[in-house]
């Protein structure tokens, strides 16, 4: 029982002990033209004025990804009044509103085939999602847990020697 005790004790140590990090997320390259209302934070955002209807434009949004952990990150492609064919995180397809994981540097979001009017504009959001600590009721469940398993032990040892 001690031996359990301790190992428990041990890898809560462990947990606790990890922090939970923040991502900074911080624009690196836009279209010419484009307008950044975000930037250097867990939450950046820019848009881009369409000043003609367009056909078949590919935009490339460059962003950083800093520290050097994995972060998971959700992004929000929107297009007013137009559409694009396909969104792509790097090399890999996205569509808007899903959540990906990062690693840290630099990644480049490709907005390919953008059909637009006069007056459309393309938002880009992208968010950090850090992770959520867990709650110290749930250590506190744990160790009641482990207690209540003693306390079991100690009375069927108790009842062993008294038979």
């Amino acid at each position: 029982m001690k031996k359990i005790m301790a190992v428990f004790v041990v890898a809560l140590g462990m947990l606790m002990a990890q922090g939970v990090s923040a991502a900074t997320l911080t624009w690196v390259g836009e279209p010419a033209g484009a307008t950044i209302d975000a930037n250097n934070s867990d939450v950046i955002g820019a848009h881009y004025w369409f000043t003609g209807s367009v056909t078949g434009v590919n935009h490339d949004w460059t962003f950083n990804v800093t520290p050097t952990s994995e972060v998971t990150s959700e992004f929000f492609v929107y297009i007013r009044n137009g559409s694009f064919v396909s969104a792509m995180l790097d090399s890999t397809a996205i569509s808007t509103g899903v959540a990906v994981l990062l690693t840290a540097g630099t990644h480049t979001l490709h907005m390919l085939g953008i059909t637009a009017n006069n007056g459309t504009h393309e938002e880009i959001t992208i968010s950090a999602v850090n992770a959520v600590p867990v709650p110290g009721a749930v250590w506190l469940l744990g160790s009641a847990l482990m207690g209540l398993v003693g306390v079991s032990r100690r009375k069927a040892s108790a009842n062993g020697l008294a038979a």
